[in-house]
Formats: C-alpha cells, sequence, structure tokens
C-alpha cells in the first residue's frame, strides 16, 4: 500500500530566532539600515563583519521578502554581490574579460538625446545589461521608433519627447519615467548641439543663447529634476554629457567650449552637494566621436577631418558605443568611489 506524500508545507514566516547567533546579533540593524536606504553593495564591509555571514544576512533578507521597493533591490543585489565567489579573488579560474559586463536588472535609465548617435548607443548597452530605459529626444519619430526597435528585441523601453530647454518638459520626462516604471536609477544628459566656426569677436548674442539653451541649461533642468527623484530613493548615477571642448580651448568655438565647461562646473558642484546623499554625478568628455551630428559638422571638410585625425594619438575617430560603454562604467558599482571627475574618452587628444 503506498502512501500519498503530505502536502508541501508553506515558506515560515520570517523569523531571527531561526537564523545562527551571529546572524540573528546584526540583521535587525542590517534590515534598518536598508530601510533607510544608507547602505549598497559595495558598503557591505561597513558592519565589520565577516563577508559569510554579511552574506547570509542579506540573503535572508531577500528570500524572506521582508523589505519592499528600493530598499528590497539593495538587498537583493546585496545578496548576489556577497555570494560566495562573486568577488574575483575568490574563484581560482577567474579570468578578466576583454570586455565588462555589466547586470543592471530592476533598474532604471534615462537617456537624453537617444534618438541617435552617443545617445542611442547608450540606450541600447543600457538595455542589453537589463535595465528599463526612457529614451527621450525632441525628435518624436526618431525616439519612438528606437524604443520600439528595443522592445521589439525583448527589452523594456519608452519613448518620450522631450525639448530639454524647456523646464516643465524635463520634468515630465522624468515624471514619465517614475509614472511608468517606479523609480530612476541612472540618468545620462546627452542631449546637445554644435555650433558653427565663429570668429569670438563676431558671434551673435542669439547663437551664444541657442547653443547653451541645449547644452548646459538643458544638462542643469534634467539633472535638476532626476536629482528631486534620486533623492527620495537615497540612490542614483548620473552622467552629465560634457565634451573634450569642456577641457581644451580651440579657436573658433568659444560659445560651444563655454556650454560645455559649464557642464563640468554644474557637474562637479552637484556631485559634491550629493554625494553624501548615495547619488553620484560625473561628466564624460568625448573627443570627436563617429556620429551624425560631427558627420554633420564635418561634411565636406576634409582638411578639417585630415587634421583631426593627425591630432589623435590613437588615429581614428572614436565610436559612440565606446562612449556609451564609459557610461554605463560610470553608472555602475564599479565606479562607486568615482564621483565629480570630467572623463575624457578621446582617443588622447587631451594627453597632449
Amino acid at each position: 500500500m503506498t502512501s500519498t506524500p503530505a502536502p508541501a508545507a508553506p515558506p515560515a514566516p520570517f523569523d531571527l530566532c531561526e537564523r545562527p547567533a551571529p546572524v540573528r546579533a546584526f540583521l535587525p540593524d542590517l534590515i534598518n539600515r536598508v530601510l533607510a536606504a544608507r547602505i549598497n553593495p559595495g558598503r557591505v564591509f561597513d558592519l565589520e563583519l565577516p563577508l559569510g555571514q554579511v552574506a547570509e544576512g542579506f540573503q535572508a533578507m531577500d528570500e524572506r521578502r521582508v523589505i519592499q521597493g528600493p530598499a528590497a533591490t539593495l538587498a537583493h543585489r546585496a545578496a548576489r554581490h556577497t555570494a560566495p565567489g562573486w568577488y574575483p579573488h575568490q574563484r581560482g579560474d577567474w579570468n578578466p574579460p576583454m570586455n565588462p559586463q555589466y547586470n543592471f536588472e530592476g533598474q532604471v535609465a534615462l537617456v537624453t538625446g537617444a534618438a541617435s548617435g552617443m545617445g542611442l548607443a547608450a540606450a541600447r548597452a543600457f538595455a542589453q545589461a537589463g535595465a528599463a530605459v526612457v529614451l527621450t529626444d525632441l525628435n518624436k519619430d526618431a525616439v519612438q521608433n528606437a524604443a520600439k526597435d528595443l522592445t521589439d528585441a525583448g527589452h523594456q523601453a519608452i519613448g518620450v519627447v522631450c525639448d530639454v530647454t524647456d523646464e516643465d518638459q524635463a520634468a515630465a520626462m522624468v515624471g514619465s519615467a517614475v509614472d511608468t516604471y517606479g523609480r530612476l536609477d541612472m540618468a545620462f544628459n546627452n542631449a546637445g548641439i554644435q555650433a558653427p566656426p565663429s570668429d569670438a569677436a563676431d558671434e551673435s548674442a542669439e547663437e551664444f543663447d541657442r547653443v547653451n539653451a541645449v547644452n548646459l541649461r538643458g544638462v542643469w533642468a534634467a539633472q535638476k529634476h532626476e536629482l528631486r527623484q534620486m533623492r527620495t530613493q537615497g540612490s542614483g548615477a548620473i552622467v552629465n554629457c560634457s565634451s573634450l571642448g569642456g577641457l581644451v580651448g580651440l579657436p573658433e568655438r568659444a560659445a560651444y567650449h563655454a556650454s560645455k565647461h559649464g557642464v563640468i562646473g554644474l557637474t562637479k558642484s552637484a556631485a559634491v552637494e550629493y554625494a553624501p546623499k548615495g547619488i553620484r554625478i560625473n561628466a564624460i568628455c568625448p573627443g570627436v566621436i563617429d556620429t551624425p551630428m560631427v558627420s554633420d559638422m564635418l561634411e565636406g571638410q576634409a582638411d578639417a577631418m585630415a587634421e583631426i585625425l593627425k591630432q589623435q594619438p590613437i588615429g581614428r575617430l572614436g565610436q559612440a558605443e565606446e562612449v556609451a560603454e564609459a557610461v554605463l562604467w560610470l553608472c555602475s558599482p564599479g565606479a562607486g568611489f568615482v564621483v565629480g571627475v570630467a572623463l575624457p574618452v578621446d582617443g588622447g587628444f587631451t594627453a597632449h
């Protein structure tokens, strides 16, 4: 006679008493810290506890779902990051990959100027790394097509029309991200325009205002409203797009370079203000990158292209995907101690 196996018992409620004594001793404080969003996976060692105990504490919180919302995301990430073998030096067979791999699952990224060029490359890279992506651009058809391409490929993405020179639209852009996905973890404020070469004595006020409205005020407006959301979460990472023009001066580029120098000042000031609040802000300074904007600028200027390549120690133009990789790194835990930098991605141009 065979007996019917008893049905599996439902999971027991979370009970600190079932954990080993060393874990019971610190787990309540650990939960409180995560709930207060004062701890992240890169700082578990602040608890001054053995890695195994820290891992068990985070895993207990994650498995039992004793916390919800952003704090749960932190606990889940920390449970993975403190698991045995996560740190490379613990794995004897570890070999560093040629290309870094990022896991942004459960996180939300926003990219401005995402319909083409560096913005589109960054949006694709965030999506491939598992993030839900909010693509924004002034070009409605292009940004919605770009978002559709990502969703058709199985990613989470929406396209939002936004003129970053209008602060109300910048606020609505961030609102769309939060309304759709519930949070905002990363932002790449990339929208920008070029200015035609002009003698500094002849450049018009209208041209100066046009360039700075997008390149500087647009970054200011986007960053302002991203920070309003991120400070409620106690976490986030922002990358603002400056340029090699934010690091050097070149003839006939006064208005453009002024806007890009301004982005670096904006970034550094906000970075030191918000680092204590768990939000990292950095700038990226691309060199001459093979994008539609640069192509338009150099069209019919073969001599200018030859001169640019002469000044590139690497001997070629950069690719949008190379900029995107730098952006993802700045948003990743790997850059957890990087705050307020203006990172050149310029093939060595500014190393002269």
